[in-house]
């Protein structure tokens, strides 16, 4: 009854999240007027004409990371710098160590970036305005060397994150919508809570690595060998998956050493596989 009730709250949610959805959807086309309704009616959105782009760039000097806000946020070493400029389609970066660009639609407020006492501060709060098509949320892509951050604390709306090749002592984040993707890391403890939206999380992990999505799978895979790691893993509505084994049932529990792995997920599946060099 009580992996019942929780899929069921699950599925409720989804629903109440939908008709809101629709609502502002069909709220912010009458504002538009008649025109407005006859296009979401007719299947297609108003168009505000094409984004223009911005973008800005800084260098800085930090120790650690904080981010909040509606922004993808994407946090590379040197060893991916070309391959995240690539995948971002920008041209005439030069990635050096402590560089921070911001990319964003100049119809929308761009993110502010700065540094207190050795911490940078990414702040991309919404604007709070409903709006349709050829507008796109901000990216920051901040340029690490191979130096270990103090700490990285996320805390998004609706937006990606993004880590390749970054070791930090600690990581905390909370995303309530959107995909966490976490590779090549080297982390002292982590701890995500991921409101809807797949985990992914790769690398060398030590400490407590505590991962929660209410709506989305978690797959973590480690270096060192996943039968010396104490696990606790829990799936309310979903397959749990540990190396070649598939487990039967809800729960997957296992004594191993001082470095932890524990995993819940209400709607979704859980996997925990090992890396080779």
């Amino acid at each position: 009854m009580k992996n019942m009730s929780k899929t069921a709250k699950f599925f409720v949610t989804c629903a109440v999240v939908f008709t809101l959805g629709l609502v502002l959807t069909i709220g912010g086309c009458a504002a538009g007027g008649a025109a407005g309704i006859r296009d979401i009616v007719n299947g297609r959105l108003p168009d505000n004409g094409p984004a223009e782009t911005g973008m800005i760039e800084g260098d800085y000097e930090f120790s650690s990371i904080e981010a909040r806000g509606d922004a993808d946020i994407v946090i590379v070493s040197s060893k991916y710098y070309s391959g995240i400029l690539d995948d971002k389609d920008i041209g005439g970066v030069e990635p050096l160590d402590g560089k921070v660009v911001v990319v964003y639609d100049k119809n929308r407020t761009a993110p502010s970036v700065k540094t207190e006492e050795g911490r940078l501060i990414i702040d991309a709060e919404p604007d709070n305005e409903v709006r349709f098509s050829n507008v796109f949320e901000p990216t920051v892509i901040v340029f690490c060397g191979s130096r270990e951050l103090e700490s990285v604390s996320v805390n998004s709306g609706a937006c990606d994150l993004e880590m390749k090749g970054v070791s930090f002592r600690t990581a905390d984040i909370d995303m309530n919508a959107g995909d966490v993707g976490l590779r090549d890391i080297t982390s002292g403890g982590l701890r995500i809570e991921a409101d809807a939206g797949d985990v992914e999380v790769a690398g060398v992990l030590k400490g407590v690595t505590d991962v929660h999505a209410d709506a989305g799978s978690v797959e973590i895979e480690a270096f060192t060998g996943i039968r010396g790691y104490t696990m606790e893993l829990h799936a309310d509505a979903g397959d749990i998956q540990v190396g070649e084994d598939e487990i039967d049932g809800n729960d997957f529990r296992q004594q191993g050493g001082s470095d932890v792995i524990k995993v819940r997920t209400d709607a979704g599946d859980i996997e925990i596989g090992e890396l080779t060099a």
